[in-house]
């Protein structure tokens, strides 16, 4: 109204607390129109003809259509200049896209309610009441492969549940070792397992499995293997103890020599976590005997392990009996 009646603006705006960009940017009221230059409706060609852009977004849902292709608007750009003779830069290419919505987006996986990991570091309170897995790649130099190798360990005692080594492990494999496992294994009637978010791991088929089970699945979280430090750190040992001392002509040469390698680890290697004993000593000195628990009529199945023998176990405790009798 006061600058209707021809006072100065500069002094109204003052007064009235309003900066000078906000009145000008809507000074009568009105939508200030759009500034610049009108965006083209066509878009030149290399042999000098035009094609409008409703041709050009075509063009680009065509090549977006193709299998494999994930292209952003810079590589849909580089294609319509190379391949097509279009005269177009990234900007109008991008316009037309968003218009369009064909602007790449990626695909998340959707994997329903995870259980996230509530504790850094598990705290059983006995033995195979909780259970960490894990997949490690071991090189097969006769080959120049990469075999994967899945294991599991009870957090509480360090014992190595099993191995399942071979040239893939799918979400149908990780349902079947564990099946194994739980035949043979007579866990506490809670048991917890947790593992990182691989693909296998997360799947419908293995998370419905431990429901079934009874088995409580937990889920570390994005970039975090300390949540995971017990199976990590019983691959760093095998990557010291087999991976840079051997050297493998074939995939079944590596397997045999996990399988030595599991009956030693649980019944004799000394384990800093485990009270600097083998796992199996420890089992034995919290008196929890391992041939009355455990069950094992075939030791391999398949590319699975079980690093477990009842007569083994047996005489291994009875000589553990017949040592502390003589101390």
């Amino acid at each position: 109204m006061f600058i209707g009646q021809h006072h100065p603006v500069r002094k109204v705006l003052q007064y009235a607390g309003l900066s000078a960009s906000s009145y000008y940017y809507q000074a009568s009221g009105e939508v200030a129109q759009r500034r610049g230059i009108k965006p083209s409706e066509f878009t030149l060609l290399e042999n000098g003809g035009k094609v409008t852009n409703e041709q050009v977004a075509v063009q680009v849902k065509l090549l977006l259509e193709k299998e494999f292709v994930d292209y952003g608007y810079l590589k849909v750009t580089y294609y319509l200049q190379d391949e097509l003779g279009y005269q177009i830069n990234h900007k109008k290419v991008y316009r037309l896209m968003k218009e369009h919505q064909l602007l790449y987006e990626s695909k998340k996986r959707r994997v329903g309610n995870k259980q996230w990991v509530k504790k850094l570091v598990p705290e059983p309170t006995e033995p195979f009441s909780y259970w960490e897995f894990d997949i490690k790649f071991m090189y097969i130099h006769g080959t120049g492969k990469m075999v994967p190798l899945l294991s599991v360990i009870d957090v509480y005692s360090r014992w190595v549940l099993g191995h399942l080594f071979q040239e893939s492990i799918k979400k149908e494999d990780v349902k079947t070792f564990f099946e194994q496992i739980t035949k043979i294994y007579a866990s506490p009637q809670k048991v917890y397992v947790r593992c990182d978010n691989g693909s296998q791991f997360e799947s419908t088929l293995v998370r419905e499995y431990f429901v079934t089970a009874g088995i409580e699945q937990e889920f570390t979280k994005p970039a975090t293997p300390e949540q995971n430090a017990h199976i990590e750190s019983y691959h760093s040992i095998l990557e010291r103890s087999i991976c840079r001392s051997y050297e493998f002509e074939q995939t079944k040469d590596c397997f045999d020599t996990l399988t030595s390698w599991l009956k030693f680890y649980n019944y004799e290697r000394i384990h800093s976590g485990a009270d600097y004993k083998s796992p199996f000593k420890l089992l034995l000195k919290n008196g929890f005997k391992t041939s009355e628990k455990f069950t094992c009529k075939e030791q391999q199945i398949g590319g699975i392990f079980i690093g477990l023998n009842k007569t083994e176990t047996s005489a291994a405790e009875e000589q553990l009996a017949r040592d502390s009798s003589a101390e």
